[in-house]
């Protein structure tokens, strides 16, 4: 089974992204940021810049590298602390108008096996009406709490962490398909692995962890658990 590094590549981009924004705030600094780390980033309008408060118009994030990341018609970041700046920091954001974007040819969109059904939510194709989440920095360490994207027709739930100096990843996907894509998914499939959701929609459960390039996944269902030690790269 063959798991896109796309799933992966863009929501390291994104967490590392909300914290770099963050802690370099302002025009020139998101711009030596972005060459210090290989992300093209750009904005139509910087509308708020603080400690409390980053706002954006038009942002669009590329990892060189890869050539993968998203882009949102608004982005808004809010950062809190129990005590002084940086300790026990958490920082929300808000993404609205949000759509992943890949500069090479993807692979064509299938539903009728497990890894395309993983990738699913990662396709250009969906335009998410809003992405927000939370995350904390927490050593070497990112924390991502209660990341929430909703569509039309498809849903994600993200909890886990990365360790980006590592390669490591840690994370637990649940994946909600509408009753319209639910027809496009192999009624054994449907039968073995989606659990039943409000409204006709359906889940998937997932779990990622290791090498976040070579990750193992666990999928659990209703008639049976997948385990894979090693998904290999494209």
């Amino acid at each position: 089974m063959r798991l896109r590094r796309d799933l992966l590549g863009i929501t390291l981009t994104a967490a590392l992204l909300v914290a770099a924004l963050y802690l370099f705030s302002g025009r020139a600094a998101v711009y030596i940021f972005a060459k210090a780390s290989g992300l093209d980033i750009g904005y139509d309008r910087l509308k708020a810049a603080s400690f409390e408060n980053i706002a954006f118009d038009g942002l669009k994030v590329v990892e060189k590298k890869r050539g993968i990341g998203l882009a949102a018609k608004h982005a808004v970041i809010k950062p809190s602390w129990k005590t002084h700046p940086f300790e026990d920091l958490t920082i929300d954001f808000v993404l609205t108008g949000v759509r992943f974007v890949k500069q090479a040819p993807g692979e064509p969109e299938a539903f009728d096996t497990v890894s395309g059904l993983v990738a699913a939510p990662f396709n250009s194709r969906w335009t998410y009406r809003e992405i927000k989440g939370r995350i904390q920095p927490s050593g070497e360490k990112i924390i991502i709490k209660d990341l929430a994207a909703a569509s039309d027709d498809i849903r994600l739930s993200v909890n886990g962490s990365l360790d980006h100096k590592k390669n490591a990843l840690e994370s637990d996907l649940v994946i909600y398909f509408s009753q319209g894509l639910t027809k496009n998914i192999p009624e054994e499939l449907t039968r073995a692995l989606l659990a039943d959701e409000k409204d006709g929609w359906k889940s998937l459960s997932v779990r990622l962890a290791g090498d976040y390039g070579r990750p193992s996944i666990q999928v659990s269902g209703k008639l049976f658990r997948l385990n894979i030690r090693e998904v290999s790269r494209p």
